[in-house]
């Protein structure tokens, strides 16, 4: 190559030697817009991305990977997809910039099978491929693609690890709820380097042909553009105003998961969540500490023995996984005042921990426990019932103890202590219980915990709050169904 030839400018070479496809199926010259641009001229090794749909973001580092492959010896790219369907989709960005190239300056690409979703270059041994998965390689260059959206967070961690000290890890993501990347998006000690990218910074998301006034701007709108004057500089027109308009009328509430207005919102508006976020984060970031601590038991509010109390508990096997979870709850008004998990604890272990639960709580009469009898629930009740004879156990029908979930009572015991939280029918003192309503999911119309996050806490919880209604109201088990928040 010729000295001081632009195409030894990377940045030249990206603007001047690929080829894309647009929106309208027109090929046509790659030109950096502006987010993809503060991208590339970072000099961080590590990004992490929040960001707009559509904005270009995957286009933009997918062909800067290409040419770093191209342009170098003994180098591994890799793009990590987050579904099947979506491999095609970004590995096709690559292959037409690459087909698109003049020939007089790319290198031959192997023609001996290989992957399909593959480019090897045999007189440089350099390689970008894509796939849900590493295969081994050392890994120069990885860029995840909606990494907020990735169901294997254990393989993510795997490839992330394959890639030197020295290497470029991207990712990028729309957000879905206070899921796993949240938490990375948050970690103050993480070494990745936080881009985030508002759609109004988007140069395309406008509709110039519109009939908006100034005067017609809600106060909603006019918070919106005060933000972003204050935050980016940014000064947000009427014709971008319409194109926020539009999508919301097509999206609904999904708006803000696929068009985020600022890095905190955004989360709380996403994903599928069945709690109304705004509510739920403020008492969490508000939740009071304990007042002390017991043997692992959280003591938010002292015995009141003016008070009557119950136990619910949700019991598990013990061995690093699932947590048994319980909480004491006064029952009138509905609080919650202490709060005990634990992953390590065996089912007969974890009965002896509700027997102290109790004793903090109990003046003359042992207090009501009601202990989910699924699975490793039979053993704790067990114990409970035949070694400690304990005389105030619930019972699901008048010969069968414990608290019975089903495909009946599970979703309606959850939507009673969804509707009684956000009304502030009952107090939630415990931060960890409402960091476990914060990151729950809706999956296939079944509410549970996000993909390594737990739920034993808001179980035990919900199963706390059914027995304070039934004492309070007088209604019996069997008609669950006709419980309604106080």
């Amino acid at each position: 190559m010729v000295k001081n030839s632009p195409l030894l400018d990377a940045q030249w070479r990206l603007n001047n030697c690929y080829y894309i496809v647009n929106k309208q199926g027109r090929k046509i010259k790659f030109k950096q817009n502006s987010t993809q641009k503060t991208i590339a001229i970072d000099k961080s090794n590590k990004k992490r991305i929040l960001k707009s749909r559509q904005m270009g973001v995957s286009t933009g580092e997918l062909l800067r990977m290409l040419d770093y492959i191209l342009f170098n010896k003994n180098k591994t790219a890799v793009i990590l997809a987050h579904e099947q369907d979506a491999i095609k989709k970004l590995f096709r960005i690559v292959k037409r910039a690459y087909d698109f190239m003049d020939e007089r300056i790319k290198p031959v690409l192997d023609r001996g099978g290989g992957s399909k979703y593959e480019l090897f270059f045999p007189s440089i041994n350099s390689r970008i491929y894509c796939d849900l998965s590493s295969r081994g390689d050392t890994i120069n260059w990885l860029h995840i693609s909606e990494k907020a959206f990735m169901k294997d967070t254990d393989n993510v961690m795997a490839t992330i690890e394959a890639v030197p000290l020295n290497g470029i890890i991207t990712e990028e993501t729309t957000p879905k709820g206070m899921n796993h990347f949240y938490d990375d998006w948050m970690d103050e000690e993480s070494t990745y380097k936080n881009f985030f990218f508002p759609w109004y910074t988007h140069e395309e998301y406008k509709i110039n042909y519109h009939d908006l006034k100034k005067q017609d701007l809600t106060d909603d709108e006019l918070e919106l553009m005060a933000y972003a004057k204050k935050t980016y500089k940014i000064n947000i027109t009427l014709a971008q105003i319409a194109f926020r308009r539009l999508k919301q009328r097509d999206l609904k509430n999904k708006f803000k998961q696929e068009y985020p207005e600022d890095d905190a919102g955004c989360f709380l508006t996403s994903g599928e969540n069945p709690f109304r976020l705004e509510i739920i984060k403020p008492m969490y970031d508000n939740s009071p500490k304990p007042i002390r601590e017991i043997e692992g038991i959280k003591i938010f509010e002292e015995f009141d023995p003016r008070q009557t109390y119950i136990i619910g508990a949700d019991p598990a096997e013990g061995v690093g996984g699932d947590n048994s979870a319980a909480h004491v709850f006064q029952i009138k008004p509905i609080k919650q005042v202490a709060s005990f998990k634990s992953n390590t604890l065996k089912p007969s272990e974890f009965a002896d921990k509700l027997i102290k639960m109790s004793e903090l709580y109990t003046k003359n009469l042992p207090i009501q426990i009601a202990v989910e009898r699924n699975n490793h629930g039979h053993a704790v009740l067990l114990k409970l019932d035949e070694y400690h004879n304990y005389p105030n156990l619930f019972k699901f029908k008048e010969d069968t103890l414990g608290w019975n979930t089903d495909r009946i009572s599970r979703p309606l015991m959850i939507d009673t202590f969804i509707e009684c939280v956000e009304s502030g029918s009952i107090d939630l003192l415990c931060r960890e219980t409402l960091g476990e309503c914060l990151t729950l999911t809706n999956n296939k119309g079944k509410i549970e915990a996000s993909l390594n996050k737990h739920d034993d806490l808001f179980i035990s919880g919900c199963i706390a709050v059914q027995l304070c209604i039934e004492e309070v109201s007088g209604l019996d088990y069997s008609r669950l169904g006709d419980m309604i928040k106080i």
